[in-house]
């Protein structure tokens, strides 16, 4: 399992739609999210974008990674000032991440590395506050795409 860390030193602004949702509904939300994304054109709607890299974030954790959690897909964008109707944006404050690497089949290496990172080695570091995905250009490939899994660490 390889990872790195990361300091993020200034706020990030993600733009993008929302759900309640827990890891026993996960089958179910987190695809129906990524439809909507695609099927809504959400990166046309979303003003102000850094990228076209999509992020996905788990936030406002009720406890850890057994209780429900707030899941927000979208994109960066450089500030919240135009929010457009149905949809959210959230503030990353800075912190310091550890960076998990998911390589391979997507989303099946994803889910993997989220298994990785439920060990109580790992899970013991985690903040429970603010995680994110990054889905950037080589997440294109999903038969051998990366993703990068930022996990909020104390």
């Amino acid at each position: 399992m390889m990872t790195s860390h990361r300091i993020i030193t200034d706020p990030m602004y993600i733009i993008g739609i929302e759900t309640r949702t827990s890891n026993q509904e996960v089958l179910i939300t987190l695809p129906r999210m990524w439809q909507r994304l695609f099927q809504e054109n959400l990166i046309a709607q979303v003003p102000n974008k850094i990228s076209s890299d999509i992020y996905a974030i788990y936030t406002t954790y009720e406890g850890d990674h057994t209780k429900p959690y707030t899941y927000i897909l979208g994109y960066q964008v450089r500030d919240l000032t135009e929010i457009p109707p149905g949809l959210t944006g959230i503030t990353i404050a800075p912190a310091s991440y550890e960076v998990f690497t998911a390589r391979g089949r997507l989303p099946d290496a994803v889910a993997q590395t989220w298994e990785e990172i439920w060990t109580p080695e790992v899970d013991a570091r985690r903040a429970y506050h603010t995680d994110f995905e990054i889905y950037g250009e080589k997440a294109a490939n999903q038969e051998d795409g990366e993703v990068e899994i930022c996990i909020g660490i104390a």
